[in-house]
């Protein structure tokens, strides 16, 4: 009888201290889940006390793991203060309630199975009682002083608000390198992080940059779905179940992704969220397109900045010396093309040098090799460098045709004019010009006419003296100058009829002129083009072509 007894009590015991250890993970887990909130809904603990008619002591005691079992009525007043919607509100009570795990208690009837609840997928993969999923906060530090891009953000802020009803809402944000992508993203994702309570997440897809090559796919799954908290033996290996299995976990909650520097489309699609409540921005050197085609992605072109936004980067970097001397921060801010990444490594040059005056780094800047000048050498930052890094990708008739528009002195070229300088047709032109534009190496200023800012000029030419000879560098100039008077021929037929015509020499081997049609077309293509025949004309002459010329 005594030996029973004993076994009862030491029986007894041991159930109590598993209750005991159970109520002490409980507090745990739901201490967790109250400070998640709590912080995502920007209050302190006095104020949450306030709100929810708690001390501040209780709440304390809560978010510690110290409250082994709160009392429901003191959960809902929780609940009701931080103004949870019903799946999060579900969430917090079943912590402490073990029927709203099971749906059968009030607050659990929301019409979502238990198992479809966001982050079950997460739970019921892990091993571990009552687990509750990390809020990923992967946002990199954003510029102190960032500049302009007014319209821009606005435009993204209202995507933002989209996005809370609007399934798979996302933005490409393209442009050429140095042009302040990745910033603009980051900038707005730290202004917007509030209304993306359940996460914010970044990651860099590598689609250029320096040796590596673009992440896979897998590869960026497996790292957002670790942020979830899943252990690597938790991911399937396919990447299409990767792919289901996070647009899952984020169906139902509020995420801001950040893919930055994509690839192309095929490596960003596995990676979109599907449900509403999720914004999803990409960056890319590429336009990506194919996203807008097939899964209705908003397209944002990314500009250089104008005068009065570049003058207003370099007074935030440097503060009254802008004003000091306003001409010579007019010339720097020229003569970095209203590239931002250009417009910081001259602002950085100015400050390292705090006794220079800034009209001497504008002189350098114009009499030497601009790229020279803005070489910081660390890699992600000096302009050559990084400029390199699009130009690597490119097909060889593109970046044949790259090199050689840096050659040409016009602004910009028409079609035409491009298949004569590179000595192609027009259909590989045509396919050229496409792959530099979509590269965002050249852009499509006006319809039909394709130019680049004065430090991707520097940097084509340079390559053109680099790697073409002597001999294929004069030929291109020859054809495109041949390209001008021949057409500017064509086209004062059209002008003059009853003027007599001069004699020209036939057009070389592989020059594309353009036969305007009527007075009409002859007028049209003089006054576009009147920048680049005058610069044609002065290009002749420093060159030889001295008939061409006159």
């Amino acid at each position: 009888m005594g030996r029973w007894l004993v076994k009862k009590l030491f029986s007894a015991y041991r159930c109590k201290e598993l209750a005991v250890g159970a109520d002490v993970q409980t507090a745990e887990v739901f201490g967790a889940l109250v400070r998640r909130y709590r912080t995502a809904a920007a209050l302190s603990q006095e104020e949450l006390a306030t709100r929810a008619g708690l001390s501040i002591r209780a709440v304390s005691d809560m978010e510690r793991g110290r409250t082994r079992r709160p009392f429901l009525r003191s959960v809902r007043q929780l609940a009701d203060a931080l103004e949870l919607p019903p799946l999060e509100r579900t969430e917090l009570i079943a912590a402490v309630e073990p029927e709203a795990r099971t749906g059968t208690a009030p607050e659990a009837r929301t019409g979502t199975a238990p198992e479809t609840r966001p982050g079950a997928a997460v739970r019921e993969a892990d091993d571990e009682p009552g687990f509750v999923p990390p809020v990923p906060r992967q946002l990199p530090c954003g510029l102190a002083r960032f500049t302009g891009r007014a319209a821009e953000l606005d435009m993204l802020a209202g995507l933002a608000s989209l996005a809370v009803d609007e399934p798979g809402t996302s933005v490409v944000i393209s442009g050429t390198a140095g042009v302040g992508k990745t910033a603009l993203a980051v900038h707005f994702a730290h202004q917007a992080a509030a209304g993306f309570p359940d996460g914010q997440l970044y990651i860099n897809l590598r689609g250029a940059g320096p040796a590596g090559g673009p992440a896979r796919p897998e590869e960026v799954l497996r790292a957002l779905l670790s942020a979830f908290g899943l252990r690597p033996d938790q991911v399937p290996p396919d990447v299409n179940a990767q792919s289901a299995l996070f647009r899952s976990i984020l169906a139902g909650r509020r995420v801001l992704v950040i893919l930055d520097n994509a690839h192309n489309e095929q490596q960003v699609r596995p990676l979109l969220p599907g449900s509403a409540g999720c914004l999803t921005l990409v960056t890319s050197r590429r336009q990506l397109a194919g996203l807008a085609a097939a899964d209705g992605a908003r397209m944002l072109a990314l500009p250089v900045l104008s005068r009065a936004e570049s003058l207003q980067l370099l007074a935030g970097r440097l503060g009254f010396r802008v004003a000091q001397e306003p001409e010579a921060a007019t010339r720097v801010s020229a003569l970095c093309a209203g590239l931002p990444l250009a417009l910081s490594v001259a602002a950085a040059r100015a400050a390292t040098h705090h006794g220079v005056p800034l009209a001497a780094l504008a002189d350098e800047l114009r009499q030497d090799n601009p790229l020279d000048t803005l070489d910081t050498g660390d890699p992600a930052t000096s302009l050559r460098v990084v400029l390199s890094w699009s130009y690597c990708n490119l097909s060889p008739a593109a970046a044949a045709l790259f090199r050689l528009f840096g050659l040409q002195a016009g602004p910009t070229v028409s079609l035409p004019a491009a298949a004569s300088l590179a000595g192609l047709d027009r259909g590989q032109a045509r396919a050229a010009l496409a792959e530099l534009t979509q590269a965002s190496l050249l852009s499509e200023h006006h319809p039909g006419r394709y130019g680049c800012h004065d430090l991707l000029r520097t940097y084509a030419a340079e390559l053109a003296y680099a790697i073409d000879s002597e001999r294929a560098r004069q030929a291109a100039i020859r054809r495109i100058t041949d390209h001008y008077l021949h057409t500017a021929w064509s086209a004062s037929q059209h002008l003059y009829p009853g003027r007599w015509p001069i004699e020209i020499n036939p057009a070389e081997r592989g020059v594309r002129p353009e036969e305007p049609a009527g007075h009409g077309q002859a007028l049209d293509w003089f006054e576009t083009g009147h920048r680049a025949l005058l610069a044609a004309v002065t290009q002749a002459a420093a060159h030889g072509l001295n008939q061409h010329a006159w």
